[in-house]
Parts: C-alpha cells; sequence; structure tokens
C-alpha cells in the first residue's frame, strides 16, 4: 500500500522562471545637465553696451568657468563687440560639449569583469552553510507505473508542499544535500537546487551508456561532483560542475567500476572515495584521498583489510573519518559474505593516521531466535558541522562516547538522515514495507513524525538553514 499519508496534488509546481537581473543603468535626469542658452542668445540680440576693458574682464571669467585654457597675451587690439560676443558664445559651446562628452562618454560605468573577483570579495560571496534542519525533501510515487512526484515536508512535521513531476520512469538512484543544496541523479541524469529542495533544475545529462555511481556534494555546497562508468569498462571517471550545471571539470579517473564519493571540498582541494565494485556483491571498500591539484592518492585505512569494513563517514571539516569494521561470516545461511558482531566503530584522524576505537557492538556468534546468523544494522556519521561521531546498533542511537542512549525505537533504525546536539531525523521499520520517519528532540524528548513511507517513497535528505 502506498504511504506518505495524502495524496499527491494533481497538478505540479508552477515553473520557476530563471531569476532576471536587473542592469539597466539609470544615470539621472540627462536634462537637469543641459547648458541653458536662451538668456545668452537674448542677450546677444539686444547687443552690448559694456566698455572693452569689461569684455575682457568677462572673457577671462567665461573661460575660467568652462574650463579652457588662458588666452596667449598678445598686444592689445580695439576689438569689435561683436566678435567678443561670438567668441564668448563658442567658448561657451565647447564647454557644454566637453560636458556632454564627460556626461555620455567618460563618466564611469559598472562593468562586468571576467577576471576573479579579489579575495576578501570571494569570502563575502561564499555561501554561508548553517546546520539547523529545515525541510525533507523527497520524492513519492503511488505505484511503480506512475512518475515520481518531488515534496518537502517540515522537519517538524506538517503538511507537504508538491514541487515537481518527475518524467514517468525516472527513479531516484543516489542523492546528497548540503546546507541549502540538494541534489539527486536518475540513471542519466542530475537534478540540482539551491533552495532546500523547494524547485529542481535538471542541469546535467549523461552521454549514451554512461551511468552515475555517485554523486557528492562540495562541503561548501557550491559543486556537485559525480562519478560515471560507461558499460562494463574498469574505469570511473569522476568529474564536477556548479550548481547551474556549468563549468564541467575533470577531477580524477579510477581504474575501477565502482567509485563511491564521501566527501569532497574545492576549497581544500582534495576528495575522499571508496574504491570498489559497482553492480556486484563484495569487492571491499578500500578508503582513497585524493589531491585534485596533482591527482596523488593515498590509502586511508592501509592496516586495515578493506573487505571488513561494513559503513564510514567522513566528518565535515574532512578531518575526521569514522567506519565500522564487521567480522565477516563466510558460513552461508543463504546470506553468502555477511557482515556479523563483534562492529568496531572506530575513529581516523585523517592528517596524523591515528584510529581509535569509539565502541564495540554486538559479541562474536550471535543468533536470532530461529538460530540464524544475526546481522545488526549499524550505520556511522557525525553530528551536523562538528567532528562529533555517531553510531546506531539496530534500535538505538549513540553520540560519542556516551554509553546512553541519544535515541531509541522500537523497530530498526535503517537511515539516519541527520543528527545534532538537538535533533535526530531518521527513520525506523522495514525500507520496502512500511517505515515512519520521525524528528526526536533530544532536549524534550518529544518526537514528530514527518512522514509514513514504503518502497515507493524515496528521501532525498534534510536541507538545512
Amino acid at each position: 500500500m502506498a504511504k506518505d499519508n495524502q495524496q499527491p496534488d494533481p497538478t505540479t509546481a508552477p515553473e520557476v522562471n530563471p531569476e532576471h537581473v536587473d542592469l539597466d543603468l539609470e544615470p539621472g535626469d540627462a536634462n537637469s545637465s543641459e547648458i541653458d542658452k536662451s538668456q545668452t542668445i537674448a542677450e546677444a540680440e539686444a547687443g552690448s553696451t559694456n566698455t572693452p576693458a569689461e569684455d575682457e574682464s568677462i572673457y577671462r571669467q567665461a573661460a575660467n568657468e568652462v574650463g579652457a585654457p588662458e588666452p596667449v597675451t598678445k598686444p592689445k587690439k580695439k576689438r569689435g563687440k561683436k566678435k567678443l560676443l561670438l567668441l564668448l558664445l563658442a567658448l561657451i559651446f565647447i564647454g557644454g560639449g566637453a560636458a556632454a562628452a564627460w556626461y555620455f562618454v567618460l563618466r564611469k560605468k559598472p562593468t562586468i569583469s571576467s577576471t576573479p573577483a579579489p579575495a576578501a570579495v570571494q569570502e563575502e560571496q561564499k555561501t554561508m552553510i548553517g546546520f539547523e534542519p529545515d525541510v525533507v525533501a523527497y520524492a513519492f510515487r503511488e505505484s511503480d507505473t506512475q512518475p515520481f512526484t518531488l515534496f518537502t515536508r517540515p522537519t517538524a512535521g506538517g503538511d507537504r508542499t508538491q514541487v515537481q513531476v518527475l518524467n514517468k520512469g525516472e527513479e531516484l538512484y543516489h542523492s546528497d544535500t548540503v546546507g541549502q543544496t540538494a541534489a539527486f541523479a536518475t540513471i542519466n541524469k542530475l537534478y540540482v537546487s539551491v533552495d532546500g529542495g523547494r524547485s529542481y533544475k535538471s542541469v546535467l545529462e549523461l552521454e549514451a551508456g554512461e551511468e552515475f555511481t555517485s554523486i557528492k556534494i562540495s562541503q561548501e555546497a557550491s559543486h556537485i561532483a559525480f562519478a560515471t562508468v560507461t558499460g562494463n569498462a574498469d574505469k570511473n571517471i569522476v568529474r564536477y560542475v556548479n550548481t547551474n550545471g556549468e563549468q564541467m571539470t575533470e577531477a580524477f579517473t579510477v581504474n575501477k567500476s565502482g567509485v563511491f564519493l564521501e566527501a569532497w571540498s574545492e576549497e581544500k582541494g582534495k576528495a575522499i572515495y571508496a574504491e570498489g565494485c559497482f553492480g556486484c556483491d563484495g569487492g571491499g571498500y578500500l578508503l582513497r584521498s585524493v589531491n585534485l591539484a596533482d591527482k596523488k592518492v593515498s590509502n586511508l585505512l592501509s592496516d586495515v583489510d578493506s573487505n571488513t569494513i561494513q559503513a564510514a563517514a567522513v566528518s565535515h571539516d574532512m578531518s575526521k573519518l569514522v567506519f565500522s569494521q564487521a567480522t565477516v561470516d563466510e558460513s552461508g545461511d543463504g546470506l553468502g559474505i555477511a557482515f556479523v558482531a563483534p562492529y568496531k566503530i572506530q575513529v581516523l584522524d585523517i592528517s596524523s593516521g591515528d584510529i581509535s576505537e569509539l565502541a564495540t557492538v554486538g559479541e562474536a556468534g550471535e543468533k536470532n531466535p530461529n538460530g540464524t546468523i544475526k546481522i545488526r544494522n549499524v550505520i556511522v556519521g557525525f553530528l551536523a558541522g562538528t567532528n562529533t561521531p555517531f553510531y546506531t546498533d539496530d534500535s538505538a542511537l549513540f553520540v560519542g562516547e556516551n554509553s546512553s542512549a541519544a535515541y531509541e525505537s522500537d523497530s530498526k533504525i535503517f537511515k539516519v538522515l541527520f543528527v545534532s546536539e538537538n535533533s535526530v531525523i531518521l527513520s525506523t521499520g522495514e525500507q520496502e514495507v512500511d517505515y515512519s520517519l520521525v524528528n526526536f528532540d533530544r532536549t524534550s524528548k518529544e518526537t514528530a513524525n514527518i512522514l509514513a513511507g514504503d518502497g515507493n517513497t524515496s528521501l532525498i535528505g534534510v536541507s538545512t538553514k
């Protein structure tokens, strides 16, 4: 049965027009700068009664007012009043022309520069990322024969808001959120939102045969990196674009089909990713760091068997990595290779390479009541904007070294969207059958129900402000 509590609005959200920037200049009232010649001409028609000395004085005063050069002194001649008046009018005309030229041609106007802004200006224009939950972005469809519709809901609970309807057959395979930037990928298209999931734009479409293996928004929320593979080729290309899908840059390539981006920063010039198998079972989870400038790659957990890494996450400042190292069970039970207890939760200091153990989940040899292998759902991550790790143990969530659970549920936790000092937003239940997305207030201990979902609900993430 389809969930999400409401019937989708059959009308799509109105198309958002691109933002219009008005670059029209407003120089002011040009008429106010024009020189009024009417009085001077009237006086000329009436004739002048000044003495030659007075005329000379008038000439010099007019010359000074319009910025004309000082006349060269010559032996005095008796000059006619008419010639003097004509000269005066010529100077006024020249001065008026110079003023007009300054106003319309030489006056400094705003310019659009193709050169990068100074560092101080760029600093001011950086996207400010907050860490308070805003809305949950997600997609929902009534059945697998219907197209997905994108929605948002307040993280405090409340009615959903319809955003847009995707094309029939488009499904969400990868998603991420950082600040107000949200992104998701279908099999060959990349959609991006810069307003917390309230509107989306298709910014990129892959070439025929290409497929996304992962996407990741930069820590600055200004670019989206995506890893792609073509067919069965053992080569993955990682590129990134800005939020408009422009300025595509090739970051690095990996001679493996599976590249799973964990974190990256254009400001720090590095990316952290896991290298493994795409579209197959097993294959290990080899965590690496790459310098985007010289493409130098280093292993982050060189002393840890990559086949035992069950989950990993990177802190927002990319200084810490938390991971769960499980025990690998190959005994069968129809499960093939399985991650079983004990699960060691450890934290890596990326700069020094030091590893510290945070906790151990479960005990060796655990079985379910029916005698089958017990597999725990262990998820790791960091509190928003901090280096404080968290981890889950089936139905409980723990923060840092605290042995008391920050959140407990009657059902298994299968996806954690957001954790901070104040809030825990996660889903509990069975992902493909029936689950609840809730917001738990760590101070008041109250829980707000955000939505009820099932296999036809796809959670994109929580945008923050």
